[in-house]
This record gives structure tokens, C-alpha cells and sequence, in this order.
């Protein structure tokens, strides 16, 4: 899952993958891509995936919570995203407790 950087992969146009990858986007711009990348990195959106993890193996299925923003411009930040979301403090202390840092 999304527990590291290391972990993800931007795939280039006509490439493919197995079922090893889970293709979460495709995106026009490499800027899309980078910013899409931010965005499924923050604690907020790993600790929405982890709602839907009940083995080790991630499949797309897990991905079905996680808003699509449609939109992806700039850097992601878990502070970004409780303002949009209207998470509260307590919330948010829960989520980073559940969640480790990247």
C-alpha cells in the first residue's frame, strides 16, 4: 500500500502493468501526475484507504473512497485537505495517530 514513496510508480503512456500495480490515474500533464502523486500521499487519503484494507493484498476496490478532486494542480497537503473537507481537530489528531509520517 501507500506506506512510502518508494512504493508508487509513474507509469509512461502505451506502458502496461500486471495486477502487481494498481493504476490510480491517468492523467494529461506530468504536472497532474506529480501533483495526483502528493495527493494520494497524504496522511488524510492513506488513512481513508486503510477504511477500506481487510488483508494485505490492496486491490482497485479499496481506492473506491477516496474523492476524486478531479482537478490535480500543485502539492497536497494534509492541512489542504481538512480545510476542504471540513475534518476537525479531533478528527485530525485521530487520523495522525493512525497513520505514519512518509
Amino acid at each position: 500500500m501507500l506506506k512510502y514513496d518508494g512504493n508508487t510508480r509513474i507509469a509512461k503512456p502505451g506502458e502496461c502493468c500486471t495486477e502487481s500495480f494498481i493504476i490510480a490515474g491517468a492523467f494529461e500533464t506530468e504536472n497532474e501526475v506529480q501533483s495526483f502523486k502528493t495527493y494520494l500521499l497524504t496522511k488524510t487519503v492513506r488513512f481513508i484507504l486503510l477504511q477500506r484494507v481487510v488483508y494485505q493484498h490492496v486491490t482497485k476496490k479499496v481506492f473506491a473512497f477516496i474523492p476524486d478532486l478531479e482537478k490535480y494542480e500543485g502539492t497536497y497537503t494534509d492541512k489542504q485537505l481538512c480545510k476542504l473537507w471540513d475534518i476537525t481537530d479531533d478528527e485530525w489528531n485521530y487520523i495522525d495517530s493512525r497513520v505514519r509520517n512518509i
